[in-house]
């Protein structure tokens, strides 16, 4: 571990601890970090401030989905659902499944929500570990779900989204997409925002199941969408973090980086965080799309931030880091060169007509543009 608390530069390192294999997302609570090792099958327990340890649990199984932590408890998902005292790790219960949990688990109203890759999505009492209904799906729900006004919405490999009555597991209603639905859906205002890998993010009524719009990324969108003050922050496969318009589904920019695959994105305080197969954690603008710092590690950063504090907490190769949230100066810097590398995609010079690259109406933006915000391509 090392410990740089000294520092305040904005993406600063504060402390990191080195684990051992692929570092899932983590979650924070009460002056703790929970956080697991996939490889090793750790979860480990980590005091927020200094990085030191607290506890560490193995699961023989591996540990594949990131940590929920609610009301002293931590549900964790390996070969089955675990839920682990906060304190000291040890089992409150178990919730046998027939094959692995990697969807991360939701809790709502005394209970955990939970896809498993035995095609089921499952509810279960917090308190007892007891199922209270099963719901089978036509593949795998890799999908978190997301509970909110008595519905649960989760994707599944099926290529569809459903919505379910969270107290009887009852279908209310499905969309379907062109491809398996692994993002997570968020839920806002009345509205339902999902990825899927067909290309594309949509918009859905939460209460109709009907689509209200839908915005073409360019590749598989596997992100969860983060919503915050109107705007839908995704990541796509195309190397972009997309930031559209809440109520019309209209690009307002795209930030790329240079790798294909991000991470769910956090947004706190004005700035949108995101990991990038690039070895990189941005904190990107969120009403800029202009790039504020950049965090570099020495491998992939897959996992998606959690921010609490004035710190960002993320896993990145083979650690967990702690890095310094605070930006003290937001004002943009527009690059003259091709939106390469984390420079965003600037909206600063052509105004109407089509994308020389893609062929999109950059009519729809609202403002001028010198690269595409679908693309990237110099107009």
């Amino acid at each position: 571990m090392s410990d740089s608390n000294g520092s305040r530069a904005p993406g600063a390192e504060r402390w990191s601890v080195e684990m051992s294999g692929r570092v899932n997302s983590p979650a924070a609570a009460d002056g703790t970090v929970y956080v697991g090792s996939g490889q090793s099958g750790n979860l480990h327990a980590v005091d927020s401030q200094t990085g030191e340890q607290e506890w560490v649990r193995n699961f023989e199984m591996g540990l594949y989905s990131s940590p929920t932590v609610a009301d002293d408890t931590v549900y964790v998902g390996s070969d089955h659902l675990y839920a682990l005292e906060a304190d000291t790790g040890e089992d409150v219960w178990v919730f046998e499944t027939d094959s692995l949990v990697k969807a991360v688990p939701t809790v709502s109203q005394g209970t955990v929500y939970i896809g498993s890759y035995d095609n089921n999505l499952y509810a279960v009492n917090t308190l007892t570990g007891t199922e209270q209904w099963t719901f089978e799906t036509g593949a795998s729900v890799r999908s978190s779900p997301t509970v909110a006004d008595g519905t649960v919405y989760a994707g599944s490999g099926d290529e569809t989204l459903y919505a379910l009555d969270a107290g009887t597991g009852e279908p209310e209603w499905e969309f379907p997409t062109g491809d398996s639905v692994s993002s997570s859906p968020t839920v806002r205002d009345g509205t339902v925002y999902v990825g899927s890998s067909d290309d594309n993010l949509y918009a859905i009524d939460a209460e109709t199941g009907e689509e209200e719009w839908v915005f073409n990324t360019g590749d598989t969108v596997s992100s969860s969408p983060a919503v915050v003050d109107g705007t839908v922050y995704v990541g796509s496969f195309s190397n972009r973090l997309y930031a559209v318009d809440a109520d019309t589904g209209t690009g307002r920019w795209g930030f790329r980086t240079a790798a294909s695959e991000l991470s769910s994105p956090t947004v706190a305080d004005g700035t949108v965080y995101v990991g990038s197969y690039d070895n990189g954690l941005y904190a990107v603008g969120t009403d800029t799309g202009d790039k504020e710092w950049v965090f570099e590690t020495e491998r992939v950063v897959h996992s998606s931030p959690t921010v609490a504090g004035g710190t960002v907490y993320f896993g990145g190769d083979e650690n967990l880091y702690a890095v310094n949230a605070d930006t003290p100066d937001r004002t943009p810097t527009i690059s003259s060169d091709r939106a390469t590398d984390g420079e965003r995609t600037d909206p600063s010079r052509r105004s109407n007509g089509f994308c020389d690259g893609c062929a999109e109406d950059l009519g729809q933006v609202g403002v001028p543009v010198t690269y595409c915000p679908f693309c990237g391509e110099k107009q």
